[in-house]
């Protein structure tokens, strides 16, 4: 991946996710001049920077380089384990209540971030 790529591929995640630079330099506490000349093409990114980008999109640094994040390996963290064995546990009928649930969540979430 080349300079200018890394710092497309940050506007283009951001968008993606439907996020805004402001929003990420709020919860992220990196600088908005900062965000602004990353996004800007006017430097790259540290490491540590791209790291705390990454967190805030919630991928990894791999899912970062990947043209398709689909691509990428998925690991649980142990609450994520512990959620989807107890999804597995309960009736058909319980598990589309909570898919209904989670997709009611989701959608609230977007529209407060946006």
């Amino acid at each position: 991946m080349q300079d200018l790529e890394i710092n497309s591929r940050i506007r283009q995640l951001i968008t993606d996710k439907g996020y805004t630079i402001y929003q990420l330099s709020k919860e992220s506490s990196i600088p908005l001049s900062t965000l602004y000349g990353i996004i800007n093409n006017l430097y790259l990114p540290s490491i540590h920077t791209l790291i705390i980008i990454c967190k805030f999109l919630n991928i990894t640094m791999g899912e970062f380089f990947l043209e398709d994040c689909s691509a990428a390996p998925r690991f649980l963290t142990p609450t994520e384990e512990q959620h989807l064995f107890l999804y597995r546990s309960i009736s058909s009928g319980l598990q589309n209540h909570i898919d209904d649930y989670l997709l009611l969540l989701r959608e609230s979430n977007v529209l407060i971030h946006k």
